[in-house]
């Protein structure tokens, strides 16, 4: 999977998934490529959710 770019990161613990950080997406070329990075990163969490068969319908204790 393609990296986000620096300024935001994806971050991947065992009971979530955390995109933080800003990301600015211009109406150009490189705007188009910065927000399918994201679209790709975000996929690919749904992805990796539909495919837990223990998938819960909530997590109790949730860190923020």
């Amino acid at each position: 999977m393609d990296s986000l770019p620096a300024i935001c990161k994806l971050k991947t613990v065992s009971i979530q998934y955390t995109i933080e950080g800003s990301l600015e997406i211009t109406k150009d070329k490189e705007g188009l490529e910065a927000a399918l990075k994201l679209k790709r990163a975000v996929d690919a969490a749904i992805d990796a959710l539909k495919r837990d068969r223990n998938l819960p319908d909530s997590i109790e204790n949730k860190t923020n």
